[in-house]
């Protein structure tokens, strides 16, 4: 998975090789690499920005890690009820999609994220992807 930066100056990515990784663009990282931010106990499914200049990233650890792109520790870490499969952010709302069809919608426009609502999903088989309605209003699966 991948996302941009607000201002579209940053590429952030995740993968099974379990890492959180940054290229900036218009610059030539060290060894033609992309700069590694952070790192999941196992594959790291689905990454977003946050409006608070954070990284979100989630995985198959069962864990949201929210990462300053300056600092190579987690500035926090959400346990989740079951393996991550998508998240999505739009503006203060995060929404995050886990194995066991949960679905944990987050206010993330404080200085600690709240969880706003854990709810089981209304479809039959897994949520693999989730997206944030443009108003904030709700989420589709």
């Amino acid at each position: 998975d991948s996302c941009f930066s607000n201002d579209g100056s940053t590429v952030f990515s995740v993968g099974c090789d379990k890492a959180v990784r940054m290229w900036r663009l218009g610059e030539t990282p060290p060894n033609n690499l992309a700069q590694q931010i952070g790192v999941h106990d196992a594959p790291a499914k689905a990454v977003r920005f946050l409006p608070s200049n954070l990284v979100v990233s989630g995985g198959w650890d069962r864990k949201l890690k929210f990462w300053d792109t300056r600092s190579p520790n987690p500035a926090g870490v959400l346990e989740m009820p079951e393996r991550v499969y998508d998240l999505d952010v739009r503006g203060n709302l995060m929404v995050v999609a886990t194995a066991g069809r949960h679905l944990l919608t987050y206010n993330v426009g404080g200085p600690q994220p709240q969880e706003h609502s854990r709810r089981e999903s209304p479809l039959k088989f897994q949520s693999r992807c989730v997206a944030c309605f443009p108003d904030q209003t709700g989420f589709a699966v």
